[in-house]
């Protein structure tokens, strides 16, 4: 009659996950898995903190518009997005928010004169006051 016997194993051996060729240990991808949600969580942040910079500068005066025209309007450009917000809280009105898509286009209506600010969003060299004819029709 044959005798049951048992081993004890002292050692471990580590997972490992295979990856195309390769059989990468667990420890490995929870180190890259934390590395990449670093990367995407500061670029998350790094974006959002970029596209916000305007956007705070109107507070809760920002509203969204499209197919805006306001006819034979006079037209002011602004260099500040500063200069806009305290306009529009000088004329206690709200300040309207095209996206096009080279550059978001914030626009103040007061009386017979739109004032207008300008931000690019692609890179390129367009100017604020590109040209006058088609600002006024943003459809």
């Amino acid at each position: 009659m044959a005798e049951k016997s048992s081993v004890a194993v002292s050692g471990t051996a580590p997972a490992a996950v295979a990856v195309l060729k390769w059989e990468l240990p667990v420890s490995v991808l929870r180190m890259l898995a934390v590395g990449l949600a670093l990367v995407a969580l500061t670029l998350a942040i790094v974006g959002r903190g970029a596209n916000r910079r305007t956007h705070t500068a109107f507070g809760r005066r920002l509203v969204q518009a499209s197919n805006v025209d306001f006819g034979d309007r006079s037209l002011v450009d602004m260099d500040q997005a500063t200069a806009l917000a305290k306009l529009a809280n000088l004329y206690d009105t709200v300040v309207l928010h095209v996206v096009r898509p080279q550059s978001d286009l914030f626009l103040v209506v007061v009386d017979q004169t739109v004032y207008r600010y300008a931000e690019l969003i692609a890179d390129g060299d367009e100017a604020v006051g590109e040209d006058r004819a088609p600002a006024l029709d943003t459809t």
